[in-house]
């Protein structure tokens, strides 16, 4: 599919987009990885901004100490390697990969420069939704952090769930797949994977979530069970 397709089909890309002539749309590229492949690799230099049109990316930034964490996820709609585009040329500071299959838009450099700030609603869609990625990923990190063992697990997996339902159709209410892994949902919280373990089963023995092949599954019914329970504070 050509950008100009995915504008008739998405109606928040065409939004973002919409501002911009058809010879400056005619140079974004469509480009798709598989899982596992990187998008963006660590230390290189990129001339292009990425619009996720598919899929999920994890963010990943090793460090002195041989570790690698995941900083966050970005899916449909989200935007990166805006920074890199807009000053002098930086190596990128992360590795990008993706977890599920990804297909994104690469509006190049030259475009990012000549337009961010000429078109008034390219330039705000862009710069808000980066700054509410970064709102979300700071939010959910912190309310995680300030609750009880129970209440985080759930608070991680109420964001879970609209984070992976962007995935689905508009009107789609049926169970949506969580990928992430139990030892990263302990990383972000900042417990063990016991707990999380023990929370986890606990949930699924009281049929707030399902276990499908090892990976947790929310349809609508449980995500209104584990949003009132987070509400009432009783867990």
């Amino acid at each position: 599919m050509t950008i100009h397709q995915y504008m008739k089909t998405e109606k928040e890309l065409w939004g973002i987009l919409r501002e911009l002539p058809m010879e400056v749309l005619d140079q974004i590229e469509i480009k798709s990885w598989k899982t596992g492949d990187f998008l963006i690799k660590k230390g290189q230099y990129d001339n292009n901004l990425y619009i996720i049109l598919k899929g999920v990316c994890d963010i990943i930034r090793s460090f002195d100490t041989g570790i690698s964490l995941i900083y966050y996820k970005i899916s449909k709609l989200d935007i990166i390697g805006f920074t890199e585009l807009v000053g002098p040329p930086i190596m990128r500071e992360a590795d990008v990969v993706a977890r599920t299959e990804v297909t994104a838009a690469l509006i190049p450099q030259k475009i990012i420069q000549a337009c961010f700030g000429k078109y008034q609603i390219f330039s705000v869609q862009i710069a808000l939704r980066i700054i509410n990625r970064l709102h979300n990923s700071i939010g959910l990190f912190a309310e995680c952090n300030n609750y009880s063992v129970n209440l985080s697990v759930v608070t991680y997996l109420l964001h879970a769930y609209y984070f992976y339902k962007r995935q689905y159709s508009e009107n789609y209410d049926g169970p949506v797949k969580i990928f992430d892994s139990r030892q990263e949902m302990a990383d972000l919280i900042g417990i063990d994977i016991r707990s999380v373990n023990r929370v986890i089963t606990k949930l699924k023995n009281n049929s707030f979530l399902k276990i499908i092949k090892g990976k947790i599954h929310i349809d609508k019914s449980g995500f209104i069970k584990l949003y009132n329970l987070k509400m009432a504070d009783s867990f």
